[in-house]
C-alpha cells in the first residue's frame, strides 16, 4: 500500500501439495494446503481490491487465479458449509467446510489439492458476481465503474518445485523422483509454462466473453457466464464433458474412482502434452459453475479472514 497507489494485475500463484508439506495444519487450525492454496489468496485479494479498482490502465485490471484441471477430481461436497441448524456454536469446526479441516485421513489428504483448486475457481466466480453488482451500483451513482476481471488458469504440468525434491530436510527418493519427472516432462516454468497466465492477463478477444455452459449434472440446465478458464494444452478441453458424465455417478467419488480416472487422464497427458500446446479458453468442471456453493463459500471465507482485514 505504501509503495503503490494502484495495481493492474494480481496473480495468485502460491501452491503446495500435501506430499510436500511438513505440517498438516496452520496455527489457526486450518488444513495447510487449503490455507496456502486458497485462504491466503482470498485474504490477499480482499486486501488489494481497492488498489486494483484504482488502476488507470486502458484495459481491465485482472486477478489471475492459478488453478488446475485437477480440481475435477472432486465435486463440491467437501466445500459445502454446514447449515447453522446442525452446527454447534461451541465447536467452530462444525461450521467449516470439511476441506478446511486438518484431517489426517487418506481421502482428505488425496482430495486436499483438488479441493483447494476448486475453491479458487469458486472464489473467482463469486467475486466476479460481487464486482458486477458493485459496478452496477457505481454506474447508478455515476462514478467510475469497477472494471476488474477475475480469470482462472490451468497451466497444465509445469516444471516447478510443487512436487518436492528441493528441500534436503524433507527430500525422499519418491519426492526427488517426482520432481525430476516433472522438470523433464513438464512445460518450462520460465517458458511455455507461463503462456496461459500471459494469455489470461492480456487477451481481450476471448477472455471475458459470454459463453453458455451446462451448470448442473442431473438436468440439462445451462447458464450464461464469462469465458474465465484458460488452458495451455488441447488435452484439457474435454474436462467439462468428462465431469458431467462422472457426476451422474456420485458413488464413484466416494470410493475414489472419480479421482483415479482424472488422475489417470492427467498422468497420460504428462508425457505427451508438449505435442499438443494450445492456449485457449475452455470450460471447467460442471460443479464449478454452482453459484450457490460459490456464494456460500465466499461468505464463509470472508468471515474466516476477517481478523486480518
Amino acid at each position: 500500500h505504501g509503495n503503490s497507489g494502484s495495481i493492474d494485475y494480481l496473480i495468485n500463484n502460491a501452491g503446495v501439495h500435501h506430499t510436500n508439506v511438513p505440517m498438516r495444519q496452520t496455527k489457526q487450525g486450518y488444513d495447510t494446503v487449503f490455507a496456502v492454496n486458497y485462504l491466503s489468496h482470498f485474504l490477499l485479494t480482499e486486501t488489494l481490491i481497492p488498489l486494483l479498482d484504482k488502476s488507470t490502465m486502458a484495459g481491465a485490471p485482472r486477478i489471475i487465479q492459478i488453478s488446475s484441471s485437477m480440481h475435477a477430481e472432486v465435486s463440491a461436497s467437501d466445500l459445502l458449509i454446514p447449515s447453522t441448524s446442525s452446527s454447534s456454536s461451541s465447536d467452530n469446526s462444525s461450521s467449516q467446510p470439511s476441506a478446511s479441516l486438518p484431517l489426517n485421513t487418506f481421502r482428505h489428504l488425496e482430495h486436499s489439492y483438488a479441493n483447494s483448486k476448486l475453491a479458487q475457481i469458486y472464489h473467482a466466480r463469486a467475486l466476479t458476481s460481487k464486482l458486477s453488482k458493485h459496478q452496477h451500483q457505481k454506474s447508478k451513482n455515476k462514478n467510475k465503474n469497477s472494471r476488474i476481471q477475475v480469470i482462472n488458469v490451468c497451466p497444465t504440468w509445469v516444471g516447478t518445485s510443487i512436487a518436492g525434491g528441493t528441500d534436503p530436510e524433507t527430500m525422499t527418493f519418491f519426492s526427488n523422483l517426482r520432481s525430476n519427472l516433472l522438470h523433464a516432462l513438464g512445460y518450462l516454468s520460465d517458458g511455455y509454462g507461463l503462456s496461459s497466465i500471459l494469455y489470461a492477463m492480456f487477451d481481450d478477444t476471448h477472455v471475458g466473453q459470454s459463453v453458455v455452459v451446462d451448470s448442473t449434472i442431473s438436468t440439462t440446465t445451462t447458464t450464461t457466464t464469462q469465458q474465465d478458464y484458460v488452458i495451455s494444452c488441447v488435452l484439457s478441453r474435454p474436462l467439462h464433458k468428462v465431469t458431467k458424465l462422472l457426476g451422474y455417478y456420485p458413488w464413484m467419488e466416494s470410493i475414489g474412482l472419480r479421482q483415479a480416472i482424472i488422475w489417470g487422464c492427467s498422468l497420460l497427458t504428462l508425457p505427451i502434452q508438449k505435442f499438443f500446446p494450445a492456449v485457449s479458453t475452455a470450460s471447467s468442471s460442471v460443479e464449478s459453475y454452482d453459484e450457490k456453493v460459490a456464494e456460500e463459500l465466499y461468505l464463509w471465507s470472508q468471515n474466516a479472514v476477517k481478523p486480518w482485514l
